[in-house]
Parts: C-alpha cells; structure tokens; sequence
C-alpha cells in the first residue's frame, strides 16, 4: 500500500502564491465586486449587475479567484478564518496574530498549519512528495527504514 505524504513547505507556497494572485486581482477590481468578511467571519459579495457577456478576461479571472477562495474560506472554522484573515486580507504578521486571538506558540502554530493546510486542500493546491523524494526526505531526518 502506498502512503501518501504531503509536502507541507511547498504547499504553504503555494498558497500564498494563490493568495498574492487573489490580492493583485482585487487591486484590479471595483471596490464594489470585492468581497466583503462580516463580523462571524464569513466571506460574502454583493451580486453584480454587470452581464457575464461583457466581462474583460481579467474580470473573469478575479471572479474565477474569488468563487474558489469564497467557498474555501467559507467552509474552514471561525478560528481558522480569522487566522486566514488576519494573513492575507489584514497583512498580518505571525507574532501579531498570534497575540491578537490570545494563543500560544503550540496552539497557535497547530492552528496556523491546519488552516493553511485544509485551505490548501479545499483550493486544490496540496503538493504531495512522490517515492524518491520521501527516502531522501526521512534520511535527512535520521530515520531508517
């Protein structure tokens, strides 16, 4: 049986490869397209009027973005969204989240790693470590097999 193994560094990139796009796109946007975090923290956009016909490629891209990262956001925990936003919609650093949500180094970095990973995975951005790569991996960290 195989076993799979998720590349947790490249995954983060990932993400926030993904994330940099989203946030360069909403620059691009009308203020009134952007969606909007409430106070429960869930991610909500006012419907557009515009016909999809009339769209530029851009705005169809933005859109596109903002359907997958809507949805993604949306189906995490209050914690993890307010992580989230904090991350990338409030440009946060780490140590200031951290102190914002009243958590610990241990249960602020398991709380940190599983949003950025669920999120991965509800955006479809996982990246997985194939065969060769896992030898040299547990190699490196000491363990035989």
């Amino acid at each position: 049986m195989r076993k799979i193994i998720i590349d947790y560094k490249k995954t983060k990139e990932e993400v926030s490869k993904f994330m940099d796009t989203y946030m360069l796109l909403t620059y691009a946007s009308a203020e009134e397209e952007l969606p909007v975090i409430t106070k429960s923290f869930m991610m909500v956009v006012n419907p557009s009027n515009k016909d999809t016909s009339e769209q530029t490629e851009n705005e169809k891209l933005f859109n596109e973005y903002r359907q997958n990262v809507m949805y993604s956001f949306n189906r995490l925990n209050i914690e993890e969204r307010k992580y989230l936003d904090y991350k990338y919609f409030n440009s946060k650093l780490d140590e200031d989240i951290q102190n914002d949500m009243g958590y610990g180094f241990r249960g602020f970095r398991r709380l940190k790693k599983d949003a950025l990973h669920k999120f991965a995975i509800l955006l479809d951005l996982v990246v997985y470590v194939d065969e060769t790569n896992e030898k040299a991996i547990k190699k490196r960290k000491g363990e035989k097999r």
